[in-house]
């Protein structure tokens, strides 16, 4: 947690946590040769209280030789903003201020007063909210950078330390607002769990550490799980992942669903709102049809597509970034002589056709309604859309796929199919080559 000559930010409210947390810290300074920077964010929330809080902690850095650095920030309005309670807005604020000085100061880590009563509330708060192990975890002491010294340390403890020290402390009136769901489970929830057993919190703690060795092993097994994931060109992150069912099928409902959140964090960026529903939800379509749709936060939906699962961004969503395609590509056709011992290309790009058997202009295109392909010898034929479906290609595809077509009958089906109809042989006297390219994509 802590090395020799590391430089720390240190999250500093003023209230009990924050000042313990600075005081230990300062008393390691020496010993550990510890550069120290002190950062407090002004919620203006709570009006004079506020500033008189970031007052409080300027001139205690002022005693304990610390330098101090303090935010102002409207988070009632960027909460607004941001489309969330002002207690996120105010745990992002105060985290990108945190950052800000770190780089700024040259700095390595950052430092945060959470102890052994929030980590059982976050465990807490997660497991009835519906999440799954990884939320269970609550807090870690070590996060990359981030730092937690008094993890596992009780409220109780920190309050004797500053009473045997004689330190003050700020009391911020929001804690005791019942209104957040936090401070109903720290007011009204742990005490009744301490009724039934004093030790609830420690044990609590307990089981933290429990699933976080449970996590780890989770996410082992999950990395053994291919996942592919397309870009649409512009994007920053991937659009769309596709997820073989079965990959999945045989794999713990613990890794499933890790697999699925995973999927969601990566597309997104965020994985705090998934819950065991929406897990389930997505798991769910491994048994119904293929076409099956569900929605998801963050503007997503899942839905089966015949053997694999496909997590999206919603087209509605897209802001222009996943179009139509406005061109099939470009087709080549040369014609040649041909012999009994000419040889037939093994391209997904290119194909030979009977040259004699075109009956109209080849035309390369997008599906249209009407449209066939021969599929046997004997000319039997079939509906498009029927072999489609027979080649489980995806609903969502269809309509862009390439076809160089005869008037309604289709020759190729480019990267799929050719017609039997049109195959080369041994009465074969000329052939077209069919030369396929994509269209340039488009940028505007």
């Amino acid at each position: 947690m802590l090395q020799i000559g590391d430089g720390v930010v240190v999250g500093v409210s003023g209230g009990a946590d924050s000042v313990c947390l600075l005081r230990v810290l300062v008393a390691l300074r020496e010993k550990y040769e510890l550069k120290l920077a002190s950062v407090h964010v002004n919620h203006m929330i709570r009006g004079q209280a506020a500033d008189e809080d970031e007052a409080f902690v300027n001139e205690l850095c002022d005693k304990w030789d610390v330098p101090f650095f303090t935010f102002r920030k409207d988070v009632p309005q960027l909460a607004e903003e941001w489309g969330m309670t002002e207690e996120e807005a105010g745990r992002r604020v105060r985290y990108q201020c945190f950052e800000l000085v770190r780089l700024a100061e040259g700095l390595n880590k950052t430092a945060v007063a959470h102890h052994q009563e929030d980590l059982a509330e976050t465990v807490l708060f997660q497991m009835v909210r519906g999440s799954l192990i990884s939320g269970m975890v609550g807090m870690r002491p070590v996060r990359g950078r981030l730092i937690r010294p008094l993890l596992n340390v009780t409220r109780d403890d920190i309050e004797e330390y500053l009473r045997k020290e004689h330190l003050p402390f700020r009391v911020d009136a929001s804690n005791l607002d019942m209104s957040y769901a936090r401070n109903k489970i720290r007011h009204q929830v742990i005490p009744i769990l301490k009724e039934i057993n004093a030790g609830a919190v420690q044990h609590i703690a307990e089981i933290s550490k429990n699933m976080g060795a449970l996590d780890e092993e989770i996410k082992h097994e999950a990395d053994k799980v291919p996942v592919q994931y397309d870009r649409i060109k512009g994007s920053e992150r991937p659009t769309e992942a596709h997820l073989h069912i079965e990959n999945i099928v045989s794999r713990n409902g613990m890794v499933q669903g890790e697999i699925i959140i995973r999927i969601i964090e990566n597309l997104t960026g965020k994985r705090k709102d998934i819950t065991r529903k929406h897990v389930a939800d997505v798991l769910r379509l491994i048994q119904q049809e293929s076409g099956s749709k569900v929605d998801l936060p963050y503007n997503l939906s899942a839905r089966k597509n015949y053997t694999e699962i496909i997590i999206e961004q919603k087209l509605a969503d897209a802001s222009g970034v996943l179009k139509a395609k406005k061109s099939p590509g470009n087709l080549k056709m040369t014609v040649e002589d041909w012999s009994a011992d000419g040889e037939i290309l093994r391209r997904e790009d290119a194909k030979q056709i009977d040259y004699d058997k075109i009956t109209s202009t080849l035309q390369l295109r997008f599906p249209q309604m009407g449209d066939f392909i021969v599929t046997t010898q004997e000319n039997g034929s079939k509906k498009l859309r029927a072999l489609f479906t027979d080649l489980k290609i995806d609903r969502k595809e269809r309509a862009y796929l390439p076809v160089v077509a005869d008037g309604k009958e289709i020759v190729w089906i480019v990267g799929h199919r050719l017609s039997e109809r049109y195959k080369i042989t041994e009465e074969t006297k000329k052939i077209a080559l069919l030369e396929y390219t994509e269209a340039e994509e488009d940028t505007t």
